[in-house]
């Protein structure tokens, strides 16, 4: 970090915006008198916003110390093995319908592809060695900020999602298989942005009417959609 007058900075803007640009360093302009200003590059600035933005819930600031900590377990996948697993096998998946005491649905506002800035369930992938019922936990207390025993919900069946894209580009197709659970809550749900950028609860008939949200939500209330085992 480095420390400038005004003057200095007045008869040098060009190397110091090169260095802050090139360096991503941050320069102090000191200011007699005045308060002083921070010169911060623009991809500096949108991380700051970002993370500012990240943890300014609760629910967010647990889930980010969730995947801290699973990073540190070994519990991730690199960049690039988990790319080559989406490009050349399925994912195996939950999809949460939740439904609060007057049958309305919970959708969040996706932010990451597949279907983003599409209107979504919550849900997540079963982890390598973990059993639905762990998942359903898991998925449950990161994507709607409280833990569920998959008893608590209704297993409506197997559905099969494709995608033109994926989460790190459009090169290559995702293709999940996802066990679909009805979730009836009665509490109020602390819930995260991780996923999501907002969230809205649905009637069914607004759910199915509405192009903003993704044709494969609409499945799930559909009785000729999915493998059913009734």
């Amino acid at each position: 970090m480095q420390v400038v007058s005004m003057t200095e900075a007045r008869n040098n803007f060009k190397d110091i915006f090169d260095s802050v640009y090139h360096n991503h360093d941050e320069v102090i302009i000191h200011r007699k008198g005045r308060e002083n200003v921070v010169v911060i590059s623009f991809d500096e600035y949108n991380s700051m916003k970002e993370t500012s933005y990240l943890l300014s819930s609760t629910a967010n600031r647990k889930h980010l110390e969730e995947s801290i900590k699973q990073l540190r377990d070994g519990k991730t996948i690199e960049k690039e093995l988990f790319s080559s697993i989406i490009q050349n096998t399925p994912l195996i998946s939950i999809d949460l319908v939740v439904k609060d005491s007057e049958e309305k649905i919970l959708l969040g506002k996706r932010i990451n592809k597949p279907a983003k800035n599409s209107w979504f369930v919550p849900g997540g992938r079963i982890y390598k060695d973990e059993s639905i019922q762990q998942a359903f936990q898991r998925i449950t207390k990161e994507e709607i900020g409280k833990t569920y025993d998959i008893s608590n919900a209704h297993f409506k069946g197997v559905y099969q999602h494709f995608y033109d894209d994926n989460v790190f580009n459009d090169n290559f197709s995702t293709h999940y298989i996802v066990l679909g659970f009805d979730l009836v809550i009665k509490e109020e749900l602390s819930l995260g942005t991780i996923q999501h950028d907002k969230y809205k609860w649905f009637t069914q008939a607004e759910l199915l009417n509405n192009k903003d949200v993704y044709t494969y939500v609409k499945d799930y209330f559909k009785k000729e959609k999915g493998i059913k085992n009734d």
